[in-house]
Order: structure tokens, then sequence, then C-alpha cells
């Protein structure tokens, strides 16, 4: 883990970013850049309902401080986009910059909706926020937001005007799915293109003595029910592994300690 948290583009190394970005502001519109005055201005006329007259004196304070600005998610893009935020954090409070490269390491410029449909089209795993599985670095979402999971039941997300970048319980916030950011290498498991991503495993203290259950396809639904008529909580693609609750017919497993079911079609007993 120590090794990954320095290594940038990974999950781990992401949550540690957004961690040290704690107190910096949001800005609606921007991915990570340095707060200036060029850049209020441009983006108050692109965006006039959020840049009225009463907040100009608050941007203008960002700007003498030298901070670096970021809307929910222009923080990953951003991320995504300066190789793992090389550069970022040296730049703030000082008069360094850093390079940044649209739509570089595989991370489109798209807002907060469209890259959840984006990575969903892509066979990126997703779920109900119900299955959070304990991985760092994962996108928690509702309607026109994202926030970022950094462990032990918190994410951090860049709120808002009056919140920039803050740390939230999970618990706490309105979110309602989960799912795995482009631009980031995940643990364990080949994704089909080169990357590694995080199984799904059961933390236990018997591990080695309880069934698992594999995912044998790409983009498998796991359901509510049994049946094919049943809700999609989650998709999961070849090679995550669940706890195995029954494996006779439709194969009942525990994700993110829920129960839910996957066709004996698509996974195997191991």
């Amino acid at each position: 883990m120590s090794e990954r948290i320095d290594t940038p583009l990974t999950n781990e190394h992401f949550a540690a970013f957004c961690l040290s970005m704690l107190g910096q502001p949001y800005w609606y519109g921007t991915a990570l850049h340095k707060c200036s005055e060029s850049l209020r201005a441009s983006k108050a006329r692109q965006y006039p309902s959020h840049y009225g007259s009463s907040r100009t004196s608050r941007y203008r304070d960002d700007i003498a401080k030298k901070k670096v600005c970021a809307d929910c998610m222009g923080a990953a893009k951003g991320y995504a986009w300066t190789s793992g935020g090389q550069g970022v954090l040296e730049a703030i409070g000082n008069d360094k910059t850093f390079e940044k490269k649209s739509g570089s390491n595989g991370c489109p410029d798209k807002s907060s909706n469209s890259m959840f449909s984006w990575a969903k089209s892509k066979g990126m795993d997703w779920g109900t926020i119900d299955t959070l599985p304990d991985i760092v670095g994962l996108a928690v979402r509702f309607d026109g937001h994202v926030g970022y999971t950094v462990g032990g039941g918190y994410a951090v997300e860049w709120r808002g005007f009056n919140y920039g970048c803050v740390k939230t319980k999970v618990a706490d916030r309105p979110w309602k799915k989960w799912y795995r950011l482009p631009g980031l290498t995940y643990l364990d498991v080949d994704d089909g293109e080169g990357r590694e991503k995080v199984p799904f495993k059961a933390e236990t203290a018997e591990t080695d003595a309880i069934a698992k259950v594999r995912i044998t396809g790409n983009s498998v639904n796991i359901r509510n029910a049994p049946g094919m008529e049943s809700s999609i909580v989650a998709v999961l693609n070849k090679g995550a592994e669940l706890e195995a609750v029954d494996t006779s017919g439709w194969r009942a497993v525990k994700l993110g300690g829920v129960v839910c079911w996957v066709s004996e079609k698509y996974s195997e007993v191991g």
C-alpha cells in the first residue's frame, strides 16, 4: 500500500491527493486550476450564475492566497490530466504553475453525470451505494455531484462554493451509486486493457475457509434477488471475487456486506 500511495495514477495515490487538497476552494467549471483573476473573469462570462458579484470578494481572496481550485468532477479530471497531480500541491500558496493536458491518461472531459454514463459504457465496475466496497479512490455520486472514497467510511468532495474541498462521512451524505474512475490503476485483477483493478473480497478472519464466487464474464449484472427480472445493484467484470452465501442455482453472494445474486452462467465457485 505504501508504495502505491507514492505511485501516481493509482487509486491509493489519488485518495491521498484528495486528502492533501482539503481546504482548497470550489470554483464551478474548473479542473485543478491555479486561482487567477483571468480565470475568474473567464468563468464569470461562461457561468454567470456561479460567479455573481456577491461571490467576487471570496474568489479574489482565493486568488490572493494563490490557491488551486476545482469543482467536484474537475478534481478527478485535473488529477488525471496532470499525470497524477504532478506539481499541483507544490503550486499552492506561491507563484509556481503546473502542466495539464485535457483528456490525457484515459480520462475524458465530461460532467459528473456524463462521466458516470461513460464509465459504465466502458465496462467500469459500479453499484448502488449499499454495495460500496471498502476501496479507496472510488467515485460516489448522486445526480449532478461526485465525491471520492478515502477509507474508514469517509469521502473527500469538492462540495460547493460555501464548502470547498471537505472530508465527509459517506453515511451522512445522500450518495446513490459508486463506480471506478477512468484514468486510475486499481489493484490485482487485469481489466483486459493492461490496467489492474481491486477484486471484491469480503473481509474476514476466516477468509481461507469461506467459499468464493468468481465472476467469469465481463459486465456481469449483480442483482438484488435471483432471476433476470430482478433489479441490478452492481456490474462487475471478470476476475472479481465475492464471498459465497449459497452456490446452488443462482449464486447468493455478499457485496459490501449486502446479500446479492449472480447467475451461475457468468460465475464459478472456487
